[in-house]
């Protein structure tokens, strides 16, 4: 049976009903689309028939509901506050997503910070509430995805509900159950001696700017993203300070300035406004990405942070100090990615390694 014949429109705040009985029009207007609902299926009574079925039904809810308490009131309220609830579940994702990114942001780095409100962004283009994201529904989506996406958005999810829980606006994580997608990982490559002289040198014809990035990544391992917040504050004779807004882990530390960085840096010091001469993180990336290209040598996702791990490890053999160079905790990653990359002799070659 359908609800209703008749039309309702909406009129600035009012919504008006109209239906035709017998040819004759009939039209009022109600403060809310509710009523106007309401008041066409009363003036339905008789143009439809119910079945045994809803009769019987009708007959059941007469008797649940209290005295006085119609089933055109009963159907009202379900409807009103069925629709409130969505509503008010689907803002409260909105703000929930918005509230948990402007509580993390003084705490994570900017590519995590990027990682979460992309993966929050897509959230929110797939699921209408929180009551929507179900395991069942959340493993749906994630078979459409690549291994990688799938584990950036488990973990971006995993992370977004344990905030949830911690604030009693979720009891369960629908992440826990899920599996990671199992994927290859990526190989650990270096540059040769040759190569990251011709990349220093390539900077001094193409681009002097970028040189201060270059060799500290090159010889002191720092991550790029710790070094493009550097300034000369940072900096001492002897040691580069992390602090712990810049560290990855949020854990500050110490990196010795190894001679030929020293001698570096004295030719092309880190300017005023910082390592990246206040060029815009894109036009930055794009320099850098030219200047690769420039070189002709074969470049590999954080190749220079691996080229420093491997030749700083064959120069000291202290696998302890070069860990805590770059910021492990211990030695176990090191020894898994870094070791035995490079022959034995390079270490003090590319420790020697100077821009004309």
């Amino acid at each position: 049976m359908k609800l209703f014949k008749g039309s309702i429109e909406k009129r600035g705040q009012s919504f008006r009903a109209v239906i035709y009985i017998r040819g004759k029009k009939k039209t009022a207007t109600f403060p809310s689309k509710h009523l106007a609902q309401a008041w066409l299926v009363d003036l339905n009574r008789g143009i439809e028939t119910l079945t045994i079925e809803q009769q019987r039904e009708a007959a059941i809810a007469y008797t649940i509901l209290p005295e006085g308490v119609s089933l055109i009131d009963a159907a009202q309220h379900y409807i009103s506050t069925a629709t409130a609830t969505k509503e008010n579940t689907t803002q409260d994702l909105v703000a929930l997503a918005n509230a948990f990114i402007g509580e993390r942001q003084r705490e994570l780095r900017a590519n995590t910070l990027r990682n979460y409100r992309l993966v929050l962004n897509h959230t929110l283009e797939r699921f209408d509430n929180l009551a929507d994201i179900t395991p069942a529904a959340l493993r749906e989506w994630c078979d459409t995805m690549t291994p990688h996406n799938k584990n950036r958005t488990l973990r971006a999810l995993s992370a977004f509900y344990s905030w949830l829980i911690e604030r009693d606006h979720a009891t369960t994580n629908p992440t826990e159950n899920i599996r990671l997608a199992k994927t290859d990982a990526p190989s650990r490559q270096v540059l040769s001696i040759e190569d990251t002289q011709t990349l220093l040198n390539t900077a001094i014809a193409k681009d002097k700017r970028l040189i201060p990035y270059i060799a500290l990544c090159l010889f002191a391992g720092l991550r790029p993203d710790e070094c493009k917040q550097l300034t000369p504050a940072h900096l001492t004779r002897e040691y580069i300070r992390i602090d712990e807004a810049i560290a990855k882990t949020h854990s500050a530390r110490t990196v010795p300035i190894a001679d030929n960085l020293a001698e570096i840096l004295a030719k092309h010091p880190i300017p005023p406004n910082g390592v990246m001469h206040g060029l815009s993180p894109d036009r930055f990336r794009k320099n850098i990405t030219a200047l690769i290209k420039a070189s002709g040598i074969t470049w590999a996702n954080d190749i220079m942070r691996h080229s420093y791990a491997s030749y700083e490890y064959e120069r000291t053999r202290d696998a302890a100090a070069t860990a805590a160079n770059m910021g492990h905790t211990n030695t176990s990653t090191f020894f898994k990615h870094y070791r035995g990359l490079v022959n034995p002799g390079t270490g003090t070659q590319y420790f020697s390694i100077k821009t004309p």
